[in-house]
């Protein structure tokens, strides 16, 4: 039987990263090793947390 969950690739239980860089690179890697990302993308996460912080709020 084939695993037809399209999700598969983008979780991982039982990670351990040092800070929060690191879990945002190695969670950024799963995207861009499944195809939805570029490493670009992954870097632009970082610098932008860097600039504003890890706190964001979402309005509708």
């Amino acid at each position: 039987m084939t695993d037809k969950n399209p999700f598969r690739p983008l979780i991982e239980v039982n990670v351990t990263d040092a800070d929060w860089k690191e879990a945002v690179q190695y969670g950024g890697d799963l995207l861009v090793k499944a195809g939805k990302a570029e490493p670009r993308y992954v870097r632009a996460m970082i610098d932008n947390i860097e600039h504003c912080g890890y706190h964001y709020r979402l309005y509708s």
